[in-house]
């Protein structure tokens, strides 16, 4: 049963209110900023309180006012004020106050190069730049969560190297595959391996486009209550920022819920609810704080009893005189900071709740009174009230079976402490039982129930077998976003990257913010339209901040699209073929001397073949498609991998892919021109012929010079090579006219157009030759290009565009229709899982490994995914096909790096978790050849001067290196005791405290100098505590320099405490150089438990002085691929006699060879010998009845 009661009134606490008018209304305000357009940030300032304009501009000196033109702002740029996106008149900067929700904006606007006819080109330069890359400042939020930063320029370079040696040369640069290299962020396709709803207090909101299977976070704290004998869980998923149509719900990987059937009927009594941004949430209340003190604590018994149906003779069991057991508690209902207006207590019978008559067995009821008191607190937990009753009630069950209530009180908000109590004694012997646990205890805080701007799940479910101990909700939906239909704009599901790159550009919420009318709205429903008939989607969920500019790209990238920016307005750009160009740029337009022409070659270091890591919407688990595809022609053996966010669908995979390796394989031609104004008007991504005589191959240019008809007069007169010939001509606006077809005339100066192709030319382009050659008076000739069989003009992309005072550096790419192939033909069927697919089982995913050469030794290489929940990895290898196996990694990172046997082999890796280990995935390894350098030390060489060198050190170093070391303490010491004149620091710390659990995060930075000194140290330190347990972790940093010492040091400790027992890790490292030219270095590790002591010392005071110095038991080896990778010790310490001694153990000569120049023994036991010459005084057998005296030439033989 589920009770409810009446409010009980208790004492209100005094809600504490600052007396400083100041003080209350302090609070965040959104800073002021001072832009230079097209966006470029120059200053950021926070406004005070109550501040006008004029005060703010004195106080931050953006400006200062002139007598006779007024406000002055930096380099005389005239500036305009906008607050709130409307502009504010000067002449009321004086009275206009900043409010603490203002969103201020002084925008300066570039004026030119200040002399002359250059003015116009200064301004189209700083506005419209190619490849601009800008983005909304005067958003008060950056994309998902982001605040928008400083103004940033992307610079596209001519060709970037993914992977080895994959040229890049396009608009969009792929990133490298997760299985890469080990540092590779895999992104997308990790979050598939990462599932599982968590709460995650104060991070962004998610924002999710198009179609896909997540499991959201938690929007509030799931909680659970008992309705009569049933416990139901209560949840609640942040799914996205906007609107979301739903397909599905499941549980782990069983559907739980979708539209046509509802609720599953595996799931008796589950509810959903499904609620748009800002809705009010009514399945069940939201902000419900759980108590973790209260989890099961027994009642004290009392005495007497509240009576039941049955006593030992099967009589009525009569109430007596009772009183009450301990209180439990009491407990903190809700947290510091919080409201509760409603406190609910969840007790059980675990037992059961029943009498037994003494007479046939029967089983009755049987009564129990409970009673809980509350009193309000202050956020410390101290109590500021008197007890006062919750509820005090008689519980009368019968059942043996165990049974459990909640009982729910509404109070006046505050902050509460609850105890709870039996008032009668528990049932003893055979009587029955009904000892009662204190269960659960939850506060239902004031606040709303409500979640602005997100989409939100409610889920009811009942505690079941089925349900037990699961939060692994997920969910399949598709974003809702406003889409144009031609005529107004529908709010509708979409996996467009149009209607999602506009909606980020837009958005309020989460965006940039811009209106519509600083977007190229034709730009983004042209887009649309092709994203929709080629198939090309989005799908994507941002679960953390991004940056505008990167969150633009990343949703346009599925398209091979980017934005780019037209003065202050967002445009897009699409990587597609155009025979068309925008421009034609002859050696007339191109600036002398500035071509530049790069060609890059295939070799056979160039991959072969591009594989593109994507998450597939059938399985939802990562996937992978290759370009060319293997088949019975061809197998790929230098494929690179690359990935791109946001692709689920395995044909726009596929098309990516092979768009990606046609455009490395063709596009290898890259151009770098200089030019002039024309330059500065050509954006991002636009398509433009190129004519220059420098490559022979990039056609003939010049003026026309003059017109006769259809003959026109070239000059310089082209070279009629061999045919056939067409010309091109610059049109006033920079577009080009034809081709049309043409001969040799009278001269070769003389062009004679074809009057048919003439004809099909103007009627295409709807103009004349007349009007193509006009010029204005005194205006420069128009430009010809003359293509030939041989020689013609290039259609080039632009891919980058940098200012260079009046000219403007172009980078460009020989574009090549192949690279936009169609006809790709299917991609492969995605191939079938490798393993079942089970979430709780710990696999590894994407492993790349391979063997190469490192100085002279084979050294093998080897990454992965990290696997969820996974908390360390074991690698083995084996060379025979798998018959022995041997150990080379165990730890937590999921990359290492390790010599090996010079030999084919198999590698292993196998990920293991909390509960179970995961099942091994494999990658075969192909021997490395190993090429040695002339002058590399072999290692028979190696080791004889080493034997050398360590016997000189041990013979000669000892005093040299405690010399080093007392100069490395020395300085140390000297430089902690200096007097210094300027010293500054800063502390943080975060801590947190509950009862006796304690945790804390600290920071020190210090610098401090003096007129000949400098120091700087860092400490960090982590640490925890509970009871006897304690634990911590420091790192200290310093770096001290004077006229004639320079010093580092960093040192780490780890320690871990219980009761007496306790073990710590010092390292400490020290660098030192003097001005007299020493030098010293110490690397030293020193393990301690209990107080003993291990660890080992290198010191390096130069030339000549260093020491290796271990203290240890033991000292093994292990050597790889070899006695089941067990260590072979190779001597141990002890004593001997008192003296401590070394003892060897092993085979100390590898081949088996003692010579007698090794041996000076008092002692030597031998089976059986072989030896040349024996010079001995007594041999005798081992009984001592054999004796033969060398010395005295006797032979004793007795009984």
């Amino acid at each position: 049963m589920h009770g409810s009661l009446k409010p009980v009134l208790a004492p209100r606490a005094p809600v504490p209110r600052p007396r400083d008018r100041r003080r209350r209304e302090r609070g965040t305000r959104n800073p002021a900023l001072h832009l230079v357009m097209p966006g470029l940030e120059v200053a950021r300032a926070q406004p005070r309180s109550r501040e006008t304009v004029t005060s703010f501009l004195r106080r931050t000196n953006w400006a200062w006012r002139d007598r006779t033109y007024g406000w002055q702002f930096a380099k005389g740029l005239p500036t305009i004020l906008e607050i709130n996106g409307e502009a504010v008149l000067r002449k009321e900067w004086r009275h206009r106050r900043i409010g603490p929700d203002d969103q201020v904006r002084f925008l300066s606007f570039p004026r030119g190069g200040g002399q002359g006819g250059n003015a116009v080109k200064q301004i189209i330069g700083i506005v419209a730049l190619v490849a601009v890359s800008a983005f909304a400042l005067w958003a008060p939020v950056g994309l998902f969560g982001l605040t928008a930063g400083s103004f940033g320029a992307t610079a596209l370079g001519a060709g970037l190297a993914i992977g080895g040696t994959l040229l890049v040369n396009a608009l969009i640069l792929p990133k490298a595959g997760a299985t890469n290299s080990p540092n590779a962020t895999p992104d997308q396709i990790y979050s598939v391996t990462a599932q599982g709803n968590v709460a995650k207090l104060g991070q962004p909101l998610p924002v999710w486009y198009g179609r896909l299977k997540a499991f959201p976070d938690f929007a509030a704290t799931p909680w659970a209550e008992f309705v009569g004998n049933d416990q139901y869980l209560n949840l609640l998923l942040s799914v996205s920022m906007g609107s979301m149509s739903y397909e599905k719900i499941y549980v782990d990987d069983t559907i739980f819920w979708d539209p046509v059937s509802g609720v599953s009927a595996s799931f008796a009594g589950a509810q959903v609810a499904f609620y748009e941004p800002g809705a009010t949430v009514t399945l069940f209340p939201t902000n419900v704080d759980q108590s973790i003190e209260v989890n099961g604590q027994q009642l004290p018994s009392g005495t007497g009893t509240s009576g039941g149906q049955y006593d030992a003779m099967g009589a009525p069991l009569p109430p007596s005189a009772t009183a009450p057991g301990a209180w439990a508690g009491p407990f903190v209902a809700n947290p510091a900071g919080t409201l509760s207006q409603s406190i609910a207590v969840d007790f059980a019978f675990p037992a059961g709740c029943f009498t037994i008559s003494g007479k046939d067995n029967s089983i009755g009821y049987s009564n129990v009174g409970l009673t809980a008191e509350y009193a309000t607190c202050d956020d410390a937990g101290n109590q500021t009230g008197p007890f006062v009753t919750l509820f005090s009630q008689s519980f009368q069950y019968a059942s043996q079976a165990p049974v459990r209530n909640s009982v729910k009180v509404d109070v006046v908000p505050g902050r509460y402490l609850v105890r709870f109590r039996r008032e009668d004694a528990e049932l003893a012997g055979t009587g029955g039982s009904n000892s009662v646990i204190w269960a659960g205890l939850r506060s239902f805080l004031k606040g709303n129930n409500s979640f602005p701007d997100v989409s939100t799940i409610a889920i009811r479910i009942k505690a079941s077998q089925s349900t037990q101990g699961s939060y692994k909700f997920g969910v399949l939906a598709t974003r809702k976003l406003q889409v144009w239909n031609g005529s107004a704009f529908v709010l509708q599901a979409t996996r467009n990257p149009g209607w999602a790159f506009f909606d980020s550009v837009t958005s309020t919420q989460y965006g940039s913010g811009l209106g519509i009318s600083k977007v190229d709205f034709n730009a983004v429903v042209n887009f649309a339209a092709g994203c929709t008939s080629r198939g090309d989607t989005f799908d994507f969920r941002f679960d953390s901040a991004v940056a505008v500019p990167d969150a633009f790209d990343k949703i346009l990238a599925v398209a091979r699209a980017k934005h780019f920016w037209l003065g202050d307005t967002v445009s897009i750009v699409r990587d597609e073929w155009r025979d068309v160009p925008t421009m034609l740029l002859t050696d007339r337009e191109i600036v002398r001397d500035s071509i530049a022409i790069d060609f890059t070659m295939l070799g056979e270091e160039d991959p072969d073949a591009v594989i593109l890591e994507y998450v597939d919407e059938n399985t939802w688990l990562a996937a992978q498609v290759q370009y060319p595809p293997n088949s019975d022609t061809f197998t790929s053996l230098n494929a690179t991998t690359i990935r791109i966010d946001g692709i689920v669908n395995r044909l726009q995979a596929f098309r990516e892919c092979a768009f990606t390796y046609l455009q490395s394989f063709y596009r290898r031609e890259n151009v770098t021109i200089g030019v002039e104004y024309e330059g500065r008007a050509i954006t991002l991504g636009s398509v433009i012929r190129v004519q220059s005589e420098l490559p022979q191959a990039y056609g003939y240019g010049g003026a026309v010079v003059a017109v006769a008809g259809n003959a026109l007069t070239l000059d310089p007169a082209p070279n009629w090579d061999s045919g056939p010939f067409y010309i091109r001509l610059r049109m006033p606006n920079g577009k080009f006219f034809g081709p049309v077809v043409c001969s040799e005339g009278a001269n070769p100066a003389i062009a004679n157009l074809d009057p048919t192709s003439l004809a099909a030319a103007q009627t295409a382009q709807s103009t004349t030759l007349a009007a193509v050659l006009a010029r204005e008076d005194g205006g420069e000739p128009p430009s010809f290009e003359l293509g030939t069989g041989e020689s013609a003009s290039k259609l080039c992309l632009v891919l980058n565009g940098t200012p260079n005072g009046d000219t403007c550096s172009l980078s460009l790419v020989v574009d090549d229709e192949r690279v936009h192939a169609t006809d790709l033909g299917t991609p492969p069927t995605l191939p079938s899982p490798q393993y079942p697919s089970n979430a709780k089982v710990p696999l590894v995913y994407g492993l790349n490994a391979y063997i190469s050469q490192g100085t002279a030794e084979p050294r093998l290489f080897a990454s992965w995914f990290p696997t969820e929940g996974a908390i360390y990895y074991v690698a083995g290898i084996t060379y025979d096909g798998g018959k022995n196996w041997t150990q080379v990694y165990e730890g937590a990172e999921n990359q290492f790096d390790v010599i090996v046997s010079l030999a084919a082999a198999t590698l292993r890796v196998q990920a293991v978790n909390a509960t179970m280990r995961g099942a091994y995935s494999t990658v075969d390894l192909d021997a490395p050849t190993v090429k040695l350098s002339p002058g590399l030390v072999t290692l028979e060489s190696f080791n004889e001067a080493l034997k050398k060198q360590v016997t000189d050190v041990t013979d000669q170093l000892n005093q040299a290196i405690n010399d080093a070391l007392q100069v490395i303490t020395g300085i140390v010491a000297n430089q902690d005791a200096r007097n210094w004149l300027d010293k500054k620091e800063v502390r943080s710390e975060l801590s947190s405290r509950s009862a006796a659990a304690f945790a804390s995060i600290s920071s020190l930075q210090q610098v401090m100098t003096e007129a000949d000194a400098a120091l700087a140290t860092s400490i960090d330190t982590v640490q925890t505590q509970l009871g006897p347990g304690f634990s911590s972790a420091q790192t200290v940093a310093k770096s001290f320099t004077d006229l004639d010492t320079s010093l580092a040091s960093y040192q780490s400790q780890v320690a871990a405490t219980f009761g007496p027992s306790f073990s710590t890790v010092n390292t400490v490292s020290n660098a030192v150089a003097t001005l007299n030219g020493y030098a010293a270095a110490q690397y030293g590790v020193t393990l301690n438990v209990n107080g003993y002591a291990t660890g080992f010392n290198l010191i390096n005071g130069g030339a000549g002085v260093s020491s290796f110095i271990v203290v240890a038991d033991k000292f093994q080896i292990q050597l790889p691929g070899y006695n089941g990778g067990a260590p072979q010790p190779v001597f141990t310490v002890g004593t001997i006699a008192g003296v401590a001694s070394l003892g060897f153990t092993g085979n100390m000569y590898l081949d088996g060879t003692v010579t007698a120049r090794m041996m000076n023994i008092g002692t030597l036991s031998a089976i059986t010998g072989n030896v040349g010459t024996l010079t001995a005084g007594i041999i005798q057998s081992s009984d001592g009845k054999v004796v033969f005296n060398l010395t005295t030439g006797t032979l004793t033989i007795s009984e």
